[in-house]
């Protein structure tokens, strides 16, 4: 499970944490807007020769799953007394911005507050590592008129992948409030989401975890915009396995009827409404 956290942060990020009536506008556009703004997507269209069949082996509908993922409780707690989850995305390159980053420079630390309506915050996860002797780095966010800092801890050999690092949070005098590694976030990511069993291009059969968010862009300034899109990823909840994790954006569905995956072959995915629907 160490490349977990970075595999699983093919999801773009979510803009904030939303109320059910705000997922559903969000979602009513999404569904709503066409062709919309991709990004690097993981699955491929269905064209023509895709036969759809009339056997569902999983249906959610988003407003139930969009988001929940932010919600780790993997928290700590501001001098207001709310809960702040900690958990991981990676941003979309924006074609607009110029932006052409790898993965280590596409990961993001989220921090989601559990009752207020502030916005989530984040952090640029490669800017705040921090390296023994070589590099001294953290990243500052703020709830309100509360300041933190956040610092991956790592040593040479995971400086880029932070997944197999340590993320601290300090207060704003610079006390330590925790550390934990990254991969318990990404571990409470994959249990805090609905699973489905599909049949891998193996021929082996694994859960998947399954969840959706905005899609996120970054440009050249690691400045983050939300997209037009969403995305659903399908990640196996093995550990050591070596199946593909998969991203699916909602506008290829809706365009196109169906997307499938050479990752999961003899499996449509398709949107019916708001609901999400695999079909074999």
């Amino acid at each position: 499970m160490t490349k977990l956290l970075l595999a699983l942060m093919l999801m773009p990020a979510a803009a904030m944490a939303m109320t059910p009536a705000e997922a559903e506008m969000y979602i009513n556009e999404a569904l709503d807007a066409g062709v919309a703004s991709r990004g690097a997507v993981a699955s491929k269209s269905c064209d023509q020769s895709c036969a759809v069949t009339n056997e569902t082996v999983f249906s959610v509908n988003l407003l139930d799953i969009k988001d929940r993922y932010l919600y780790t409780g993997v928290t700590f707690a501001t001098a207001a007394g709310d809960k702040i989850h900690i958990a991981g995305t990676m941003a979309d390159n924006s074609s607009s911005g110029g932006s052409d980053y790898d993965r280590k420079d596409r990961f993001f630390i989220v921090f989601t507050p559990e009752h207020s309506q502030l916005p989530s915050q984040f952090v640029y996860g490669y800017g705040a590592v921090s390296i023994p002797v070589v590099k001294r780095s953290s990243a500052r966010f703020s709830f309100g008129d509360e300041k933190f800092r956040a610092v991956i801890n790592a040593g040479p050999k995971q400086a880029i992948n932070p997944s197999k690092s340590k993320i601290a949070i300090e207060n704003g005098d610079g006390k330590k409030i925790m550390e934990i590694p990254a991969t318990t976030i990404s571990r409470a990511m994959v249990a805090n989401a609905p699973t489905v069993e599909l049949k891998c291009k193996d021929g082996a059969v694994r859960p998947y975890a399954v969840m959706c968010t905005t899609q996120m862009l970054q440009d050249s300034k690691h400045r983050l915009s939300a997209g037009r899109d969403l995305i659903i990823l399908l990640y196996p909840k093995q550990e050591g396995t070596t199946a593909q994790n998969v991203a699916i954006h909602v506008s290829e569905m809706v365009n196109n009827g169906a997307a499938t995956s050479e990752a999961l072959p003899g499996y449509q995915f398709i949107m019916d409404g708001k609901n999400f629907l695999i079909r074999k």
